[in-house]
């Protein structure tokens, strides 16, 4: 039997078994209600909502976006074994630092989602295991990782035989954190390949985490070279000059990207908007006249580019 979701009238009733102090509850629940929709969409199961109040009580707050909730997460999820583990209860089998834990668990999340898998029996689980442990150079018995994965950092949960993520998000941040701690040669290759063609669409809600995570490297090597590709398709008349105001235009709009929904948008004082639709990796473009009068010796603006 598949069992129904939690919808927000859940909430309350589920979160007063365990938060037992009415004001802490009530202002968490003011809080779910102010939240991101990436986070209000995280909360469909009790482990889920579970893993919002050790947030919660870590931060005394919910984080702004999806991807600092995860950060927080890992965080807060550890800090309680450490507390439990003081009583002598749930010690963690693999005998490595916290740090290496979170690297390896990253590491994970990004070679399961480079081999397609998003649920594992006990051999896939063990070969995409191995591919991180030798990545990281870590030694630790997989078994016991596995373990530590779905008993101790709760991340991953069981059905049957068969083992997944508790959310698809939770690997989709993980394997984009494991993209921003690795080396500016790594990041570089892995912003390049998926340029190719059309294979951003299947790490598009990574690279969205990566926007607000690594921007300065997914603007460098990944949407800059895009931008550059597809003024050279669309504008074929630009000369050099121009392009070199144009470049410096993009560069420009570092410090205002956002990602919102999983669709990459750039908001800037120059340049009004630039948006990456859902159906395609198609541009538009809306700038002011005047503004470009002032960039361009050719007369009038350029707009509606696909």
């Amino acid at each position: 039997m598949k069992l129904a979701p939690l919808e927000k009238a859940d909430h309350e009733p589920f979160l007063s078994m365990v938060l037992n102090d009415k004001e802490q509850r009530d202002a968490l629940l003011a809080r779910i209600q102010k939240s991101p929709a990436g986070i209000q969409a995280l909360l469909q199961t009790p482990l889920t909502l579970s893993l919002l109040v050790l947030v919660y009580r870590s931060e005394y707050d919910i984080p702004p976006t999806l991807a600092g909730f995860y950060a927080h997460l890992f965080w807060a999820i550890l800090a309680r074994h450490e507390k439990s583990k003081m009583g002598g209860h749930r010690r963690r089998k693999c005998e490595i630092g916290d740090r290496e834990l979170e690297e390896l668990f990253a590491a994970f999340c990004f070679c399961a989602k480079l081999k397609g898998h998003v649920s594992f029996d006990h051999p896939t689980f063990h070969e995409v295991i191995g591919i991180a442990k030798d990545q990281l150079k870590i030694d630790c018995d997989a078994t016991y990782l596995l373990e530590d994965f779905t008993e101790n950092v709760c991340l991953l949960s069981q059905e049957g035989l068969e083992f997944k993520f508790v959310h698809q998000s939770v690997q989709e941040y993980f394997a984009a954190a494991y993209v921003k701690s690795r080396t500016a040669e790594f990041a570089s290759k892995f912003y390049s390949r998926v340029s190719v063609g059309d294979h951003w669409r299947r790490w598009q809600q990574e690279l969205s985490f990566l926007a607000e995570i690594d921007r300065y490297r997914y603007v460098k090597d990944f949407l800059i070279p895009q931008l550059e590709g597809l003024f050279e398709r669309t504008l074929p008349g630009i000369t050099t000059a121009d392009w070199v105001a144009v470049r410096q235009l993009i560069d420009g709009m570092q410090a205002n990207i956002v990602s919102e929904g999983g669709v990459i948008r750039l908001h800037s004082v120059v340049i009004g908007q630039v948006s990456f639709a859902d159906n395609g990796f198609r541009m538009l473009l809306v700038m002011d006249p005047k503004v470009m009068s002032k960039i361009f010796s050719g007369p009038g603006p350029i707009a509606n580019a696909e």
